[in-house]
Formats: C-alpha cells, sequence, structure tokens
C-alpha cells in the first residue's frame, strides 16, 4: 500500500496522539485512584503536601509537566528526523518504508522499557505513564503543524 506523503504525516501524528492518550489514560488509572500501598516517594510527599488527593494531584502535575518539557524539546529531534525522511522519498511512499529500521529497533527498546515499568509501585508508574503519554501527545501536534500553513517548515 503507498500513501501520499501528508497521509503519512497524519498517520505518524494519529499514532503518536492515540499511544499518547493510552498512555495518559492507563497513567491517571494508576495513579488518581488513590495507590492502596503508596511508594516512599509519595509518602513523603504527603508529608509536605497534606492530602492524599493533593499528593495525587501534585504527582499529575509534575508528570504533565515533565512530558510538555520533553514533548517540546527532546521529541522535536524525532518529529524532525522523521519529517526529513518523508520528505526525501518520493511519493507515493509504501507503507513499508514509512520506519526506518532504526526507529523499529527504538520502538521496541520503548515498549521493553514499558515493561520494566510495571515492576514499579503504582503511583510511579502512573507518573510515568502521564508523563510520556504527555510528551507524545504534545510531539504529535508537531505533525499536525506540519500540514498547517503556518506550522510548516521547509524539508527539501
Amino acid at each position: 500500500m503507498k500513501v501520499s506523503r501528508n497521509v503519512a504525516i497524519i498517520l505518524n501524528g494519529v499514532i503518536w496522539m492515540s499511544i499518547g492518550m493510552s498512555l495518559l489514560y492507563k497513567g491517571m488509572h494508576y495513579l488518581l485512584p488513590i495507590p492502596l500501598q503508596p511508594s516512599k516517594y509519595f509518602v513523603l510527599m504527603q508529608n509536605y503536601v497534606g492530602s492524599t488527593e493533593q499528593t495525587a494531584l501534585l504527582f499529575v502535575s509534575i508528570a504533565l509537566l515533565l512530558g510538555f518539557f520533553k514533548g517540546r524539546f527532546v521529541l522535536v529531534k524525532t518529529v524532525d528526523r522523521t519529517l526529513r525522511r518523508l520528505y526525501q522519498q518520493k511519493e507515493p511512499i509504501s507503507c513499508v518504508h514509512l520506519y526506518p529500521m532504526s526507529y523499529l529497533f527504538l520502538l521496541g527498546g520503548m515498549i521493553g522499557l514499558g515493561l520494566l515499568v510495571s515492576l514499579l509501585s503504582s503511583d510511579v508508574r502512573g507518573l510515568v505513564d502521564i508523563a510520556i503519554g504527555a510528551a507524545l501527545a504534545n510531539g504529535s501536534a508537531l505533525y499536525f503543524r506540519q500540514l498547517s500553513p503556518h506550522g510548516r517548515k521547509n524539508y527539501l
């Protein structure tokens, strides 16, 4: 199957957005029902903040802030590399050539790290999932912005 460059960009953005939203949902599921066995970090913060609800809200806020900065300053390089690669290919682009092999290995590594995170306590796991989900959702906006006339970068 072959797609146009714009469809390939939209596809990348939708994939990042859907994975980011699912991680956000999953992270909220781990963090917002107050953990039954909170980690030492949660208990430490609870001593400073007060109630468990406020501590959980603080964890969510920290995770969203970390995700925002990761999306804006770290994932922008990945998006730029992917867009540069898409613009260098001839249209229509084969779905097999959407991602290089190194990108697929990187994805596999991130999935492996995600499985390792499952060994952590639920509040830390929720914090990590929310941060990564927010970063991916924020990074997906860079793909969609490429299609607007005001946010377009020249990769040719």
